[in-house]
Order: C-alpha cells, then structure tokens, then sequence
C-alpha cells in the first residue's frame, strides 16, 4: 500500500488528474483543507472520475 499526501486542496486535484485509472482505491478528504477545501474538491474530483471513465470505455 502507498500513501500520497496532498498539502491543499489544489494539489490534490492535481495528483488526482495527473494519474493513470485506477491508480487511488481510496481518497480521503478534509473538509478544512487550506486553499481548496473538501466541499469544493468532492464535485471536482467526482467529474474527473466520470471523465477518466469515459475515456476507458
């Protein structure tokens, strides 16, 4: 198992679009994280999943 830390919202985003599919099996999330936090990250991260989905179709 590998762990990868994100410092802010922004970054995580970033480590998340930047990876291949299927790369994360779990994504956890502060709701109080600096610069973007866990309320405005979750509809991001969801659209990029349905987005990385359809390119795998």
């Amino acid at each position: 198992m590998k762990a990868i830390r994100a410092i802010d919202g922004k970054q995580a985003v970033q480590f998340f679009t930047d990876s291949l599919a299927d790369t994360f099996d779990v994504i956890l999330i502060d709701i109080m994280m600096p610069e973007m936090n866990g309320h405005l990250l979750k509809p991001i991260m969801m659209a990029e999943v349905v987005r990385i989905s359809a390119r795998n179709l």
